[in-house]
C-alpha cells in the first residue's frame, strides 16, 4: 500500500513523534504523576 517509501514514511513519523514526546513529556506528562518540589 505504501509503495517503496513506506519505510521512510514510518521512520519519519516515529522520528517526529519521538521529538514531540521529548519536548512535551517533562512539561505536561511528568508533573501529572510526580510532584516536583525544589
Amino acid at each position: 500500500k505504501g509503495g517503496p517509501y513506506l519505510a521512510i514514511y514510518l521512520w519519519a513519523f516515529v522520528f517526529v513523534l519521538s521529538l514531540v514526546m521529548m519536548t512535551l513529556y517533562p512539561v505536561l506528562i511528568a508533573p501529572l504523576f510526580n510532584k516536583f518540589t525544589p
